[in-house]
């Protein structure tokens, strides 16, 4: 071979690799901020798809709790190609890949099929199922190399958003346990912020709310009367009504809320470079602090009006006053839902957000 003969192979080499990095890097890019799995996965079966020209794609992870391999996306799996995985999962070559722990392009069914293994260091993930190129040949090791390396980088994106989630459902499960404990205190407010938090996310979804959004609004509702806790209870548990002190202390709940929530807000420099998207915190914070302003201005802690209080603290004043109105009390029955919800329109436009109520009214059948 002449010098120009290798250069010229030299030279085509290097475009190819530089082509896979940019591919590569392309991929990572669009999956690396991604902490919804079912958008990383399908991401990952299309991408291998174009890569390999396959018609179809699966990916299969092992189910932590029982062992086995689940379909959890796909891209053009018929009835045909679903029964070819089935197959494979029990005694064919997907089967093959998981015991001998490697990748496999092979025949399954008369479809041609490459298999690709998803482990991080000793701990096995899955596979990705591809099959029937368009041009009908068989798959190359070349594409199952790129594939593979891009599985590498799938496997610690799959990983590391499972740990996240759980990390994240952790949280929520002891911020649910601290509000709910606040509840158990009074059995006149038992199930209370439960009760808030889940009308405060049937608005949001009336609403249109983004995911983000509901979570952020979730977890300003179920902490929405974090401060009580710093409430006497002789004050809390009260019979009869309360005097002009005791109001004063009452209202002095959602700033005490604040404080207790502070240092989580304090957290975000440390938790932002690690993507934990507790960056929003100050949104839970507004929920808490602002959710006894009224439309009109009257309200605690700092006196806001009309759609200068956050969007959140709207939504939970509407589902807090609600709860409140329904709810038995030591010193009067709750009202009825038609009471109840006559009320928040009589009130609209000066203690509520009239859109919020109208909206609110909506779900709960009083139009």
């Amino acid at each position: 071979m002449d010098n120009t003969n290798e250069l010229s192979l030299m030279t085509q080499k290097l475009l190819e690799t530089y082509e896979e990095l940019t591919l590569i890097h392309d991929f990572v890019s669009r999956i690396g901020g991604m902490l919804d799995l079912t958008k990383v996965f399908d991401e990952i079966i299309d991408e291998a798809i174009t890569i390999s020209k396959a018609k179809w794609g699966g990916i299969l992870l092992i189910n932590e709790l029982n062992g086995k391999l689940e379909l959890n996306s796909s891209n053009g799996v018929d009835e045909i190609s679903h029964k070819l995985i089935e197959y494979s999962c029990e005694k064919g070559l997907i089967n093959k890949a998981i015991h001998e722990k490697r990748s496999i392009i092979g025949k399954e069914m008369d479809s041609f099929v490459m298999i690709i293994h998803l482990s991080l260091k000793e701990k096995q993930l899955g596979v990705i199922c591809l099959g029937d190129k368009v041009d009908g040949d068989s798959f190359y090791s070349t594409e199952m190399k790129l594939i593979e390396t891009m599985s590498f980088i799938v496997s610690f994106v799959i990983e590391n958003t499972r740990l996240y989630l759980s990390l994240q459902q952790l949280f929520f499960s002891a911020v649910e346990s601290l509000s709910f404990a606040i509840d158990e205190k009074d059995p006149y407010t038992h199930g209370h912020s439960r009760r808030v938090m889940q009308y405060s996310l049937e608005i949001a979804e009336m609403l249109g709310l983004s995911e983000k959004e509901k979570i952020v609004l979730k977890l300003a509702a179920v902490m929405h009367d974090v401060g009580k806790i710093g409430i006497s209870e002789a004050i809390l548990h009260k019979k009869g009504t309360l005097d002009y002190e005791d109001w004063e202390v009452i209202k002095q709940h959602p700033l005490k809320g604040v404080h207790i929530l502070q240092p989580m807000q304090e957290s975000q420099a440390i938790t932002a470079s690690a993507d934990i998207r507790f960056k929003d915190i100050h949104g839970i914070i507004d929920g808490v602090k602002y959710h006894h302003e009224r439309y009109d201005g009257t309200g605690y802690p700092e006196h806001l009006c009309g759609e200068n209080i956050p969007l959140i603290a709207r939504i939970i004043a509407v589902a807090d006053a609600y709860d409140a109105m329904i709810s038995d009390r030591a010193y009067r029955k709750g009202m009825s839902n038609s009471d109840a919800c006559m009320e928040l329109r009589f009130n609209a436009g000066c203690q509520h957000d009239p859109a919020i109520v109208e909206v609110f009214l909506r779900l709960k059948g009083d139009d």
